[in-house]
């Protein structure tokens, strides 16, 4: 009997082990098959939050107003948008993989070619040069017309390494023509002007030659303000067309030997009505040594003109104004770094 009981106690004992096991297997294999399920789940929510992202930023750069290439490190293209496709006649489809240079041939403002090899874009992928400020191009269609547009290229970086760049394009064609319209208002105004300035200028000659009778001392003084004046407003309306000339491109220089001290001291007198209504001291300096040298009178007084009139301007009331003429060293030195270390209103 004893060994009976003794029997059944290891039998039952063999039972619960067996059952242990099987229940500890079916729990691992639930377990695994949960943890499975749960990493499936976790996977398709990530997927799914990755694919919805990935929309969204395709919708982003597809509704950017301006056109957009990205390429690799060898200037082959891996993406556009939709403006460029709208800008340039191109289908995404036809240019990926291709050459951007081939793709779209650029040229400079006058009309020669840019080499791949002289383009930002290549200067760029070399680490050659960052990213560039907006640059006016000529950029050639699918239809070979040309069209000017506003470029800047950007380094795509990843882990401190170069590994493709983004074009971002506008076409400007109708800020060019405003551009063109502006300068030929401003050409003919600025002939327009000159026959009656013509005409006030050569009376005042013969009033003041007393072809109309001699003049008493206050009247002579009030006709030499006048003249003084017009003579002014010649040299505005000259300074108008040498602006056009320069923006179209057609501006000739007059070198000749110029003392620029003597042209300073003109320039500084024509605005005196505006230093003394602002109540400024202004104070010449002069290297002795610029007292002549070869330039274009006409533009290198539109040059003082701009600074000194920009320095009043940009001047408090009762403020000092320093003109220094000085030798300056290519390169950022001279009188620029002088007026670094002075911190005046200075020019």
């Amino acid at each position: 009997m004893q060994q009976v009981t003794s029997f059944v106690v290891i039998l039952a004992g063999i039972v619960i082990a067996f059952t242990g096991i099987l229940v500890g297997q079916f729990v691992a294999r639930r377990a695994t098959k949960l943890q499975k399920k749960l990493l499936e789940e976790q996977t398709r929510v990530e997927a799914q939050m990755a694919s919805k992202w990935l929309s969204i930023s395709e919708a982003m750069l597809a509704s950017i107003g301006d056109g957009l290439i990205v390429t690799d490190t060898k200037s082959k293209i891996i993406y556009t948008n939709k403006a460029f496709e709208n800008i340039l006649g191109w289908e995404s489809g036809e240019v990926l993989g291709k050459l951007v240079t081939k793709v779209v041939p650029r040229e400079d403002e006058k009309g020669k070619q840019i080499t791949s090899t002289k383009q930002n874009l290549s200067l760029m992928l070399s680490g050659k040069m960052p990213t560039t400020t907006a640059t006016t191009t000529y950029f050639a269609r699918k239809d070979k017309t040309k069209i000017p547009v506003s470029l800047i290229i950007s380094p795509i970086v990843l882990n401190e390494k170069i590994i493709g760049a983004v074009e971002s394009f506008r076409d400007i064609t109708q800020e060019k023509k405003i551009d063109e319209t502006k300068s030929e208002f401003v050409s003919l105004a600025a002939h327009q002007l000159r026959t009656p300035l013509t005409s006030i200028n050569w009376h005042i000659e013969m009033l003041l030659d007393a072809d109309a009778g001699k003049l008493n001392n206050k009247q002579k003084q009030y006709l030499d303000e006048i003249h003084n004046g017009n003579q002014r407003m010649v040299t505005l309306v000259n300074s108008l067309l040498d602006v056009s000339n320069i923006e179209a491109g057609t501006i000739a220089i007059d070198l000749r030997p110029v003392n620029l001290t003597v042209l300073l001291k003109e320039v500084i007198t024509e605005v005196m009505p505006l230093i003394t209504a602002k109540k400024l001291s202004v104070k010449e300096v002069s290297e002795p040594d610029l007292s002549r040298i070869d330039t274009d009178p006409k533009l290198t007084r539109i040059v003082f003109q701009n600074l000194i009139t920009n320095a009043i301007h940009y001047s408090s009331d009762n403020a000092k104004i320093e003109v220094k003429l000085v030798h300056a060293q290519v390169g950022g030195g001279g009188a620029y770094k002088e007026y670094n270390r002075e911190r005046e209103s200075s020019i």
